[in-house]
């Protein structure tokens, strides 16, 4: 009887970590969907990254970025996203260079078009990862 217990619970425990890699494996595949709107390219690549999948959350935005070229706003906040990814990833070099391109994209925006939020947010994580570096 003890080993029927014992048998139930080790098949138990083996389903959730076959459920649970499957789900992790669904968020860290890149499915493109057909007329995917910028708020679903946005809610997949934050759901990847969620999950740790920041290579595929690196692309959901760069598709995004090549499926909408002209919406500067959300690009601007595509950028972003992508360096601070770079930054998780623990590639701060990469992050660097990203952020530094981003500010000089906004230093060149003399109509003053491009939202501030991202450019508030990249001073501020550029400042910490300059820091972090320093010590």
């Amino acid at each position: 009887m003890k080993s029927t217990h014992i048998s139930t619970f080790a098949s138990i425990v083996i389903l959730l970590l076959v459920s649970i890699l499957f789900i992790s494996c669904a968020t860290c595949e890149l499915t493109i969907e057909e007329n995917m709107t910028p708020a679903r390219y946005f809610q997949k690549a934050q759901i990847a990254a969620k999950n740790y999948c920041y290579d595929v959350a690196i692309a959901y935005y760069e598709k995004f970025k090549e499926a909408y070229p002209d919406n500067i706003e959300k690009g601007v906040w595509a950028d972003y996203e992508i360096a601070v990814i770079y930054h998780k990833k623990g590639d701060d070099t990469k992050a660097l260079e990203l952020l530094n391109a981003l500010l000089d994209r906004y230093q060149a925006d003399t109509s003053r078009t491009l939202p501030e939020a991202p450019k508030t947010l990249a001073l501020r994580v550029k400042e910490n990862i300059e820091k972090s570096l320093q010590k």
